[in-house]
């Protein structure tokens, strides 16, 4: 039933041809970039909850794709279930890395660290401003 999956591709063989014309030509991955983006983003996004981090580990698993594309053998399942694979793996790997800079950084400079507001779905910060950072900050009281 064509257009009953947004963005998606009709069958596995047109799928399968798009990955094979990403290996024989890299500029033809664009296809495969732009079908799986939103399922790529929001599989991150949801698990980090910071838009320049969930932005970042996307540019990384579409770039790990890239690159080992060579690599990729099909098993039965579809092209996105590898991209959530290294969207998983990446996930972890960004996870040591901010529990070892936190670990290293706390035992320096202290365990406080300002955190960064969630971003929702919508594009909004969860975090409301506080009183203080919208008062301006008044002098000292004069003694007389």
């Amino acid at each position: 039933m064509a257009g009953s999956k947004p963005r998606a591709l009709e069958d596995r063989e047109d799928e399968r041809a798009l990955v094979e014309a990403a290996r024989r030509d890299p500029a033809r991955f664009a296809d495969l970039y732009e079908i799986h983006f939103e399922l790529v983003y929001a599989y991150i996004a949801r698990r980090v909850r910071d838009r320049d981090v969930a932005e970042d580990l996307t540019s990384e698993v579409f770039h790990k794709a890239l690159a080992n594309l060579g690599t990729f053998e099909w098993r039965g399942a579809p092209f996105a279930a590898w991209l959530i694979r290294i969207a998983a793996n990446a996930l972890a790997d960004h996870s040591k890395r901010a529990a070892r800079e936190a670990g290293s950084s706390g035992a320096r400079h202290g365990s406080h660290r300002k955190s960064r507001p969630a971003i929702s779905a919508r594009g909004r910060s969860s975090r409301r401003p506080e009183t203080r950072d919208l008062r301006p900050i008044r002098p000292a009281a004069q003694h007389s």
